[in-house]
């Protein structure tokens, strides 16, 4: 009886450690690569990477998704995981965004800098004019910490400055053979917030004259935000002081005129 109970847990074990093994094989992590968005540094990629393979080898069944992007989030602070994609049986992709210096609205004493996920990085006494302005009719801001998302008494400023960085993260266009960064083109977003949404305006300033005026903080914002910076950087007779590129909703859809002056 004893004899039969070794063979049977000899099996057993055997059994299991052939599983494990094909497991190894079959799904064991041979691939980490990474998907920036809009784009990122090779420096930046190969850092990812580099702190990603202690992935390797394990069964992809059983990675943990949030160790890993924490891990990642640790190690580069310029960074944000926005997902860890499976891709089976051996390979995981991890999708960042580059965390970077949008624009500034005043505070208290001084100039609250922002990233693209309108989270306050730093305070600075001096006006940081080569990032993107962020005024308003209704804009008090309420917390200043350092690391948290800016806060303002007006909650619709937040949303529609929040959406206005969201549709120019996206964008990037070579421009004269260069990768042209469209955060860097406009100088100052002002932000009209009015209780009707048909009558609150976005207008962009582009550091050249250009103006951008957007209608409408509605479901197509993003939409008509990307075609008018589209539009934009594509267009020559677009560009210039005078110039106003307008972005509307006709018939449910996102549509840009321009230029008028």
């Amino acid at each position: 009886m004893r004899r039969k109970a070794i063979v049977i847990t000899c099996c057993v074990t055997g059994v299991l450690a052939i599983l494990i093994l094909l497991g190894a094989l079959l799904f064991g992590i041979k691939t980490v690569t990474v998907e920036a968005y809009p784009s990122c540094s090779d420096e930046q990629r190969l850092a990812v990477t580099e702190t990603a393979e202690y992935v390797k080898g394990a069964n992809i069944l059983f990675l943990n998704e949030d160790a890993l992007a924490a891990k990642i989030e640790a190690a580069r602070s310029d960074l944000e995981v926005i997902g860890v994609e499976r891709k089976f049986p051996s390979s995981v992709t991890v999708h960042v965004v580059p965390k970077y210096e949008y624009g500034y609205v005043a505070g208290s004493d001084g100039y609250l800098v922002v990233d693209n996920d309108l989270r306050v990085l730093r305070k600075t006494s001096e006006r940081p004019d080569e990032l993107i302005e962020l005024i308003s009719n209704l804009c008090a801001v309420t917390s200043e910490a350092i690391g948290k998302p800016l806060t303002t008494e007006e909650k619709a400023f937040e949303a529609v400055a929040a959406a206005c960085f969201r549709a120019l993260g996206r964008l990037g266009y070579a421009v004269d053979e260069q990768k042209a960064d469209c955060v860097r083109l406009i100088e100052k977003i002002e932000i009209r917030i009015d209780a009707a949404i048909e009558n609150q305006t976005v207008t962009f300033l582009f550091r050249d004259g250009t103006k951008m005026l957007i209608y409408r903080a509605d479901d197509l914002f993003d939409a008509k935000v990307r075609l008018a910076m589209t539009a934009y950087v594509r267009f020559d007779e677009y560009k210039g002081a005078g110039n106003v590129i307008t972005a509307v909703t006709e018939d449910g859809r996102a549509v840009v005129y321009g230029p008028a002056k």
